[in-house]
């Protein structure tokens, strides 16, 4: 009976190979050097959208951050992050509402993962909320790894008295 698995092997903090690996019932472990595949640095995709387009003064809005693992590594403990702002640069959010959120679990590749914001504005203005998301990349177990950060298109919000 044959088991196949998925090895990485981290070259160094910035190169990756995974190659598969057929394992025998004897644990005798045969490569296939034709089935190499590199993997040079993780890539993710961060979106964001909000429940509204238009909000009145302390109404709470959902803004939804969401991390896609496009990449063949796993990327471990998002942090999510939101910067929200006015045009005119002055506050407009309660700081409170845009806090990071932290998960404590790993995203594999292929894999996503979702946080949800309660923001609410404190004065009338156009919010502009842009999302970004860190994450430990792993390159094996137990290690190496280093911290990534991947960023998405602001969400407009028009906000009214």
């Amino acid at each position: 009976m044959v088991w196949c698995v998925i090895v990485a092997a981290c070259l160094s903090l910035a190169a990756c190979t995974l190659w598969q690996a057929a394992v025998t019932d004897e644990g005798n472990v045969a490569h296939d050097p034709a089935s190499i595949i590199p993997c040079e640095h993780h890539t993710a995709a961060v979106t964001a959208w909000s429940s509204t387009e238009r909000a009145t003064v302390g109404e709470p809005v959902s803004v939804t951050v969401r991390i896609e693992n496009t990449g063949c590594v796993m990327l471990g403990l998002p942090q999510y992050r939101l910067n929200a702002r006015a045009r005119d640069g002055e506050p407009i959010v309660d700081p409170n509402t845009t806090q990071p959120v932290v998960h404590s679990l790993g995203v594999d590749s292929g894999a996503s993962d979702e946080a949800v914001f309660a923001v609410i504005a404190t004065r009338p203005g156009v919010v502009e909320v842009s999302p970004s998301v860190s994450f430990e990349v792993h390159l094996g177990y137990p290690g190496p790894a280093y911290w990534g950060m991947a960023a998405g298109d602001a969400v407009r919000v028009v906000v009214t008295d």
